[in-house]
């Protein structure tokens, strides 16, 4: 019997908003060359938060990726971040918690052969006798229309469920992070740009936590959601039939990743001018950037907790 595929939050929603995206990146294994700098800069991010909860101190995240604006803004934010939550509200047990776990048939109580549910979660923290698992997020802005859509976040209630086995978790922590839209001044300084940064991360609508309880009655109807899925994608693998969802080419009005290489009806020249290849689900490899070894902690920078 050969390995079970390693089904994840990403590929299940890819597939169910544009089938012809799901078989581009799981597949055929394509990603883009060229990554949005809103993806480097939240996935930096993330990478540094995991720093601040293992090592009580902040990663370097001066890269050769970022322009020094971007570098200075993040420092700002993450500077600001400290000193919004010193003390923190909630002791972290776990950062980059990479999970795996059987799919079900709720109609027969049997497991997938064909799949296993993987994810990573960006913490695990303990309130009390409670677990929590922590999201990191960063925004443009956070509106009351985003914060409505985290009430109803398929992925926390997917990894809540799949986590069961490790920690029986009460809710999830949304931790926001806003993007500062400051612009540096005609011949501003590093020094003084950054002042201005940092004054405006102590604002406290720079940052929003949301504490939402898992309901979970839904557990059921979620097992059921994500067993459709794997039967549709098995069926879409058998007929070779993917296709594209045109509603989604512009969700979020940004031009979906694989918009060029659809749009040329797969072009040789797009193809290999645009994409690269890279292995499924490489966020779950242990020894990925997000891996808290990874980065090397600035010990410049004072203690977090």
């Amino acid at each position: 019997m050969t390995n079970k595929i390693a089904l994840t939050y990403s590929a299940l929603t890819k597939f169910q908003s544009c089938p012809r995206s799901y078989k581009y990146r799981y597949i055929d294994c394509l990603v883009p060359k060229r990554v949005s700098k809103a993806l480097q800069i939240g996935s930096k991010i993330h990478q540094c938060l995991a720093t601040l909860y293992d090592t009580g101190k902040m990663g370097n995240i001066t890269e050769n990726e970022f322009s020094m604006d971007e570098t200075l803004m993040m420092l700002a934010m993450l500077s600001g971040y400290v000193s919004r939550y010193t003390p923190e509200q909630f002791k972290m047990i776990e950062t980059e918690k990479v999970f795996k776990s059987p799919i079900i048939n709720p109609a027969t109580g049997h497991k997938s052969l064909s799949f296993d549910m993987s994810g990573r979660v960006d913490g695990i923290a303990k309130i009390g006798d409670n677990f929590y698992l922590v999201e990191h997020k960063t925004a443009s802005i956070a509106t009351q229309s985003y914060l409505e859509r985290m009430w109803s976040d398929f992925q926390i209630t997917l990894y809540s469920y799949h986590i069961q086995k490790h920690y029986k978790i009460k809710g999830v922590i949304y931790n926001v992070l806003v993007k500062a839209r400051l612009k540096r001044k005609r011949n501003e300084t590093d020094h003084t740009f950054y002042d201005r940064l940092r004054k405006k991360y102590d604002d406290p609508a720079m940052f929003l936590r949301e504490e939402i309880y898992l309901d979970r009655n839904v557990f059921d109807s979620m097992l059921r959601d994500v067993w459709d899925i794997t039967q549709a994608i098995l069926w879409a693998k058998r007929n070779n039939a993917f296709p594209k969802n045109l509603n989604h080419c512009y969700r979020w009005y940004r031009e979906c990743e694989y918009g060029p290489l659809c749009r040329s009806h797969d072009s040789t020249a797009v193809l290999s001018d645009g994409y690269e290849k890279q292995i499924p689900n490489i966020e779950l490899e242990e020894n990925d950037g997000n891996n808290k070894s990874a980065q090397k902690p600035d010990t410049s920078e004072n203690q977090l907790f």
